[in-house]
């Protein structure tokens, strides 16, 4: 009964993406604020997929309205779907994520940043992007570990947003996730399919998100020690929530 409720939780997830992505093309047809729009539409998708797909999510905290980096740990590919339910923003994505069918056209459609974190071109370009996207008043959420994590707690934040943040003068949002299963990250070799049916095959999952305090006007050093220190703390709380 699991692996059956998994594989149609599955087959909905293909089914609403390729809807997900018609809508956002005939979006890009259309004359007026498309970024805008696509955000919007993201925003509706997430809280769609995430009901569909029995996520129950336990919210702390107040989220801003514009103009902040959302900087996240990162457990599993629905860490963005959690945020996204509550955080209007762009997303910094790695550039692989790009080539995945379906999935890649959703992002370049919805205006998502791809960096290659190994390429030092790749990464100006990614700070540009961020950095025009923030003066425009829209928010972006950033997943400074560069990679998933099971946990328990972090591994340490890459310092690329901090800078941005301290150059800019924006403000960090730290924002911690976490579930109430180990299982329910995507680490390592994980096949996401059999990931994703395993995951999904449950009832339920439940979800944790935390939005921290607003930090602003500090070196990037300093956002970078506070940010660290605020979301690893956080995910070990979040985590004793479901002992």
């Amino acid at each position: 009964m699991r692996y059956l409720l998994g594989f149609a939780r599955l087959c909905l997830f293909f089914v609403s993406g390729w809807t997900y992505v018609f809508v956002l093309a005939i979006n890009a047809l259309l004359p007026g604020n498309k970024m805008r729009r696509s955000f919007l539409i993201r925003q509706n998708w997430a809280v769609f997929i995430t009901f569909w797909l029995g996520v129950t999510i336990t919210k702390f905290g107040a989220t801003p309205t514009s103009g902040h980096i959302f900087v996240a740990n990162h457990r599993s590919y629905l860490d963005s779907a959690v945020i996204l339910k509550y955080a209007f923003a762009s997303i910094v994505a790695k550039a692989e994520v790009g080539t995945w069918p379906l999935v890649g056209w959703a992002l370049k459609l919805t205006y998502t940043v791809l960096i290659k974190r190994e390429d030092p071109i790749s990464r100006k370009n990614t700070r540009e992007q961020v950095r025009n996207l923030l003066d425009r008043g829209y928010s972006v959420i950033i997943f400074p570990e560069g990679t998933t994590y099971e946990g328990p707690g972090i591994i340490n934040f890459k310092p690329g947003p901090f800078q941005i943040a301290e150059h800019g003068d924006f403000p960090i949002v730290p924002v911690a996730i976490e579930y109430s299963l180990k299982e329910d990250a995507w680490v390592g070799d994980d096949n996401f399919l059999g990931h994703f049916i395993t995951c999904f095959g449950k009832w339920k999952t439940h979800a944790s998100i935390s939005f921290g305090p607003e930090l602003r006007a500090a070196p990037w050093q300093e956002n970078h020690e506070i940010a660290t220190k605020w979301i690893n703390d956080e995910t070990l709380r979040l985590r004793q929530l479901y002992a």
